[in-house]
């Protein structure tokens, strides 16, 4: 009798662990469309609102350039739901000579928030790299999406915005 109760027990936590997983509901990927200014080395452009995503594999290879995923999740628990973001670039090399072939985000997803966001942004002209950059986005050693972005000075994305409005940036440049 208590083999049977302890079988139970052990199926009934693995079955809640399970309902509780944190998995992909849905997701975008492109490049965030953005006005056609030109940014200084350092700059970066917030939005007041949501960046539209204009579906495509091609990045334009200058300053200012945003892309990624934006993703729901379902599963969100109330507290800590860590996500990592890993971005593998064809390889930045920094003004000290310091070179980057990964990045690697760790992110405490809100339980509370619709939609999250996973990008680079080319801030600085070092940053800019021309060939395959890859974006995973895992949950412990499981992932979720992975997507592949070409990076090129040809790519030419002169599509309108769409229809989600207006959008207001401000340029910031950063504090030291």
């Amino acid at each position: 009798m208590f083999h049977k109760v302890a079988i139970f027990l052990l199926a009934l936590t693995i079955s809640a662990t399970t309902a509780a997983e944190i998995r992909l509901q849905s997701y975008q990927s492109g490049v965030f469309q953005r006005p056609d200014v030109k940014l200084s080395d350092g700059e970066r452009y917030f939005s007041r609102g949501q960046e539209s995503i204009l579906k495509t594999n091609e990045v334009p290879a200058k300053l200012g350039s945003k892309f990624g995923i934006r993703y729901q999740l379902t599963g969100k628990k109330s507290e800590q739901n860590l996500v990592t973001y890993l971005y593998l670039t064809p390889g930045v090399t920094e003004p000290d000579g310091t070179r980057h072939d990964k990045y690697v985000e760790i992110v405490d997803v809100k339980p509370n928030v619709k939609s999250h966001v996973a990008a680079f942004e080319f801030t600085d002209s070092y940053e800019i790299v021309e060939g395959i950059w890859e974006l995973f986005i895992f949950v412990d050693d499981r992932l979720l999406v992975r997507k592949k972005f070409n990076v090129s000075t040809t790519a030419d994305l002169n599509a309108a915005p769409t229809a989600d409005g207006p959008l207001k940036y401000i340029p910031v440049k950063p504090s030291n």
